[in-house]
């Protein structure tokens, strides 16, 4: 077993509710380094560096899609830029965290389905990490076994 940590950076904080979660639990995670942050708004980009702990932090988008030591990245930037951000992720061999919905259009959602089939990266949308905690399991077990009537919505939150 390899013991090189999984390096990952984050292009974008719009969706900075997912995005700054997700930079706080790989901070401390022993199999992640995060590299840095990615944000048009140097400004946003510094300010969730130093409240995380990090160093590294940048207002070009593409700085860590084109570093060939980043193995993965979350783009959390906003739905109309995501196809660019994950399109050029996937050329470059990145697997990816994408925020969801990842494009507004059902041409851009076909155009970054094909780049991801035709790379072969790893694709997940941000938020399925949640429906898999402790906790959604917790809360799906009762009506998973009919101990509850019928759901009709829900959320972990």
């Amino acid at each position: 077993m390899t013991t090189d940590k999984l390096r990952f950076a984050i292009i974008g904080l719009d969706h900075w509710y997912t995005a700054i979660e997700l930079a706080e639990s790989m901070m401390d995670h022993p199999r992640i380094e995060l590299v840095g942050i990615a944000d048009s708004d140097i400004f946003r980009a510094r300010q969730v560096a130093e409240r995380i702990g990090l160093t590294e932090y940048t207002d070009d988008l593409h700085k860590y899609i084109n570093d060939a030591s980043v193995r993965a990245i979350g783009s959390f930037i906003t739905v109309d830029r995501n196809p660019e951000i994950v399109i050029a992720a996937a050329k470059a061999g990145k697997s990816i965290v994408s925020v969801k919905p990842f494009a507004n259009t059902l041409e851009e959602g076909s155009l970054i389905v094909e780049a991801i089939r035709s790379s072969g990266v790893v694709f997940v949308p941000a938020e399925s990490r949640l429906r898999q905690s402790e906790l959604s399991e917790y809360l799906k077990r009762p009506v998973d076994e009919r101990q509850v009537g019928q759901a009709v919505s829900g959320t972990s939150r």
